[in-house]
Order: C-alpha cells, then structure tokens, then sequence
C-alpha cells in the first residue's frame, strides 16, 4: 500500500505561491498565496511581502477573499493590487510604510493586473464592464432574455457573455478617479504604459481570445493604432526605452509558432528577429492578464523566461540582430517571472514532481537559486512523494519524450498497475510539474505515464502543428509506441493498465477506447466526441475548430465524422468513468452525454460523473468539494476495475 500524498492532502493540505514581483530595488518581494480550508468551501488568496531572502515574511491583505496581481510603484514605496470584496472587485493601493489599504476603483466584474504610470500618478488597468446592467445584474425578477448577434456570445470560465467585455480604465491614484479608455465589442486587457508615459499598449483580444493584438493608445490625443497583424496571437511584449518601439513575442498567423519581432509603435514598420524559435512563452492572460516575463539588461539585450521540452528555460535577447543565447533550463514548470530593474534578480515559482507553490529567486550574477518560502515543506517531509524519471523514444521523424512518475515507496523488485494521462490542448504538454491527478494516482500506488507527442506545446511550431488535422493519427500512434515501451519497463504490469484525460485527453482517450482494447479501464474528462457538434456549440469551435480541423464542417464532413471519438465509440470493450462539469463551455456536456449513452446502448460498464455549475477548470480552480470528489472518484474508478 502506497504513502503518497492523499486526495484530502492535496486539495486541502496544500498552500500555493504564484505571482512574485521583485521591488525595483530588488530587496523584497511581493506574491500571492493561495490556500482552500478544510472546513471552506472556495479557496482564498492574499498578498504576502518578505525580504529577498525571505526574512520578515508576512502577510500584507486581511479584507476580502480573493488578494492578488500585486505590483510595485515605480519608487518602491507601495502597492497595487486587486481585492475581491462581497462579490466586487476592487483596486487597492497599499504604502509600505504604514496604513490601511485605499480602495481606489471598484467594479462589479473581474479587475485585471494593474499597471503604474512612470510618474507612480496614475494607475492603468483592464475591468470586465457590461453595456446592459453597468450598474450589476438586476437582484429580482425573472432572468434577462439573452439576445445575440454575435458567435462569441460565451465563453468557459464566465458564462454568458453578451455583450460584457473587458475595457480599458486609468485610475487617478491621489483623486479616485478613473477614466474608461476603451469601449469597442472586444475584450482588452494588460495596459502597460511607455517608459516616456505618454502611450498605453494592450492587447485586443478576438475571438474569444483565440487571437490577439496590440493596440498604442495616445493618451493625450485619445487614438489608437493596431500595429500587430490580424490574425496574429500576442504572447508578451517590451517597450523600447525609447518608446518608439515594442520587442514582440507572438505568432504571425494562427500556426502555432512563435518568433520575436521589433515592432513600430506607430504601425509604420517592423522586423522578424527570429526564425522557427522552439521555446514557447505566454501564459493565458486571459482578461484578468498576467506578468510579462521580459525585462531590458540594456539597450540592446532583453532577458525572458519560457518552457522548452517540457522544462523552464531563461535566455537573453541582441534585438540588434536576434541572437539567442541559453542562460539557464531548470527541470521544472514555466510559471512566468518577476525581475528587479536591474535584471539581476530573477523571481520563480517552483513546481515540478516533488513539489509546488514556492517561491525561489535566482540570482543571475553568482548562479544561485534559492527558495524563500517553505509553506508546504512540512507535508512534503511528512508525506514523500515519488520520483519521476525522463524517457523518451524515437518515432516517425520525432522525438517523443515521456515522463514516468513512481509510488513514493516504489520497490523495483515489484510490479504496478500503470496509468497513462494523456494532457489537454492539444498543444499543452507535460513536464516536470506538479500535477494533482498524477500525485494522487501515484500516492494510492500506480505507475503514472506523462507523454508529448506530436501537437505538444513547448517543441517549436513544426512538431506542434503535427496535430493539426490529424487527431486521432499520428498522435495516437505515438501514445501507442510509448506504451509499448512504457509494458517492457520489468516494474510494469502489462496486464493492468488505464487510460486517463481531460480535454482533447478525454478525445485521445475516447479515441482510444473506439481502437483498441489494450487498456483495462479508462477515465475520459471533459471528451471531445463529436466534433461537428463541438463546432457549434463549444464557445471556441467556431473559430479554433476550424484550424485544428482542417476547415468547416460543410467543407470537410468526411474528416470530421471519421475523427470523431462518437464514429467509432460502438466497437469500445474498455469500461469507462466520464467526468464532465455542467457548466462547461470549452466542451460542452452534451459531448459527454452522447459518449455516456453510446456506451451504456451497448452494454459497457460506465459509469458519468456530472458536476453542477463551475467550467471547463473545475478540476484545477472549481469548487474544493467537487476537485476532491473528483480525484476520490478516479481512485475508487481504478480501484474497482484496474
């Protein structure tokens, strides 16, 4: 019997670290801590402050429940952050000297990073505003009729959608006041101002971000220039010193390759730096947005942070002619960075398979990397988790890498059922990461099998865009080949092994069981099975589906029923436990429906888990009750049949 971490351990037993920022100085650091109660129902956050060393810790934010997106004045001497308080957000400014917190702006919908002008006068930010009910939803009376004319009416994790769109606001931090700056049927967000204070440059996103541009507003003037290509995607950005141009990051078209470029603040120009770059960054900002994880060395150099492989990597920059050049690659998830102005100082967050939710900072100068914050060291010392080893195999002109995470009390004289799980995206990837599902299956005594075939993120635009238009080929045969190595390992019991995924895993997954009956059991989460109706009725397939797919479904329906999961799910002899969320918006339930009923008409034994509400997250951010549920319902699904 394994001594891993438990589910109750790893929902309630947890604290996590995310978002340091180093003061400018580069003497103290601000980051969020994030933790659910045994005894809660929603998981809290608050802002904390310590040292670089981390000496004088504490915890900076006592009102409201969810404290974060914390950033430095440009003096070092306070604060902003955004507070969650009864159902508002609220942007706060906090001295460092003393003082209560001071409510600056406060809006009925999500506040996104805030952003400080040069002069630390002002404050730019992004809020969620809607057209229909500015002043919040109507408390009685029967709910509004929802009207639409447009295909990005909702989207997963906010629901119907409208017409409410994140926009644009600056904040006078001495008066209170704020002026929205932005108004038009698109979301934007992530305002950063020049360095000369003059213009804001943020990203508009279409549709239902699936694509993304930089927009320069003149703030004396009042006009924007969209100076990034149409059907582009914007990971992160730099102003220039000068303010005349931007270091870009992104994807020219929707072919998931990102390069850097130089861009013309004014739209008059720009220049490709680099040519097929492999590392991938950018971090989902969605509308609450995120950390740049870019800073300037000097005129010349910039230092960013990425994933390559399926590891973090830092490199620098010589915009003068794209040089890349390798600093450091850690064996541990890409969390994005904070650095001090003088980019010595680098602030992380370390997650990989013996750990998760501290923060570290590496000092670019000696080399060293030091961990500041030990919130989850006792339980990590008091409940090991197992070792994760990588492997990976050659296949079809690829390099398929995989990673085997073990029992923490593994005996290598024994053997294990195994479990492969199967990540989502398609272009996400695994890694040495902590994950939640794969420590619980580990803790209760299985071999955990993390693959990347082809389509994974983090492998450069080539092997990613493998995938596209072709679920269900090559990648499936890549998973196949790792298996076959994976039942040679002597500690493997070739005669138990399970399938679990979420997401295009609960695709691969579905596929799976429609194509062969090597694995005992499966879990699908979330599966895309019908891709016709997914185009439809998922709030991305309209625009995302139509890449992935090959084209639309009246131009390409041969493609789209032969790669549907559905077409072939009659023939499955695997017993499966689907797991879905009824608010789910990126795949919605009826997929797991017509998967539940396909197997149920022919006799399988299947079983389907439907959580109320949340979205297509619910197992990484939903309500605590329903994650653990979850993960006590996979155990006990494997238990019974594997």
């Amino acid at each position: 019997m394994a001594h891993g971490l438990s589910p109750e351990q790893i929902v309630f037993g947890l604290k996590f670290a995310s978002d340091p920022q180093l003061s400018p100085d580069g003497e103290r650091v601000v980051y969020s801590v994030s933790k659910v109660c045994g005894d809660c129902t929603k998981a809290y956050s608050d802002v904390w402050i310590s040292n670089r060393d981390g000496s004088d810790a504490r915890r900076l934010t006592r009102t409201g429940d969810r404290n974060g997106n914390a950033r430095w004045s440009p003096d070092g001497s306070r604060i902003a952050y955004v507070s969650g308080r009864e159902g508002k957000s609220v942007l706060c400014v906090l001295r460092l000297d003393g003082g209560e917190a001071e409510p600056i702006a406060t809006h009925h919908h999500t506040i996104g990073t805030p952003n400080w002008s040069p002069d630390g006068n002002s404050i730019a930010y992004s809020a969620v505003t809607d057209p229909e009910f500015p002043d919040g939803p109507p408390s009685s009376g029967p709910a509004p009729i929802r009207f639409t004319d447009r295909l990005d009416y909702k989207q997963d994790t906010r629901g119907y959608l409208a017409e409410k769109r994140a926009q644009i606001f600056v904040a006078d931090v001495a008066a209170r006041t704020t002026r929205q700056l932005t108004s038009d049927r698109d979301d934007h967000i992530m305002p950063i101002h020049s360095p000369d204070g003059t213009k804001l440059a943020f990203i508009r996103l279409y549709p239902n971000a699936m694509r993304s541009q930089l927009e320069i507003l003149d703030l004396a003037s009042g006009s924007f220039e969209r100076v990034t290509a149409d059907e582009g995607s914007i990971s992160y950005w730099l102003w220039y010193p000068d303010s005349q141009s931007l270091l870009v990051f992104g994807e020219l078209a929707q072919d998931q390759q990102t390069d850097f470029f130089v861009q013309a603040a004014d739209g008059s120009s720009w220049k490709r730096l680099t040519q097929d770059f492999e590392p991938t960054g950018g971090y989902g900002f969605g509308v609450g947005g995120g950390a740049m994880p870019i800073t300037w060395l000097d005129a010349k150099t910039a230092l960013f942070t990425g994933a390559t492989r399926g590891r973090r990597g830092l490199w620098t920059i010589d915009v003068t002619n794209g040089e890349i050049t390798e600093e450091k690659i850690w064996n541990q998830k890409d969390n994005g960075a904070g650095f001090d102005a003088s980019g010595r100082y680098v602030a992380m967050v370390y997650a990989s398979n013996d750990g998760a939710g501290e923060v570290e900072i590496y000092d670019r100068q000696t080399g060293e990397k030091s961990r500041i914050t030990s919130f989850n060291a006792a339980r990590f010392e008091e409940t090991p988790v197992g070792e994760m080893t990588y492997h990976a195999l050659e296949r079809n002109r690829y390099t398929i890498d995989y990673w085997i995470l073990k029992p923490a009390d593994f005996d290598a004289s024994k053997t294990y059922p195994v479990v492969m799980n199967i990540h989502g995206g398609p272009h996400g990837y695994y890694g040495w990461d902590f994950s939640w599902v794969d420590q619980a299956l580990a803790g209760a005594g299985y071999v955990v099998v993390l693959a990347n075939p082809r389509g994974s993120g983090s492998y450069g635009g080539d092997f990613a865009r493998q995938v596209v238009g072709d679920w269900g080929g090559e990648d499936y045969l890549d998973l196949m080949a790792v298996m076959d190595a994976v039942e040679e390992l002597p500690y493997v019991d070739a005669t138990r092994t399970g399938v679990f995924g979420y997401s295009y895993g609960g695709f691969m997954s579905s596929w799976i069981v429609g194509h062969t009956d090597r694995f005992k059991t499966a879990v699908i989460g979330s599966p895309v099975v019908d891709l016709i109706s997914f185009f439809g009725t998922a709030d991305i397939g309209h625009c995302w589906g139509e890449y992935e797919f090959g084209g639309l479904p009246w131009t390409n329906n041969a493609w789209y029923v032969e790669h549907s999961p559905i077409t072939h799910a009659h023939k499955s002899k695997t017993p499966a436990m689907i797991i879905h969320s009824e608010g789910d918006d990126r795949v919605p339930i009826g997929q797991g429906e017509q998967l539940f009923a396909t197997l149920k008409k022919i006799g399988l034994q299947t079983e389907f888990v439907r959580y109320p509400g949340g979205h297509h997250l619910f197992m990484r951010e939903g309500e605590p009750a329903y994650r653990l549920d979850a993960l006590k319902r996979i155990l006990d699904w494997f238990g019974r049949t594997l």
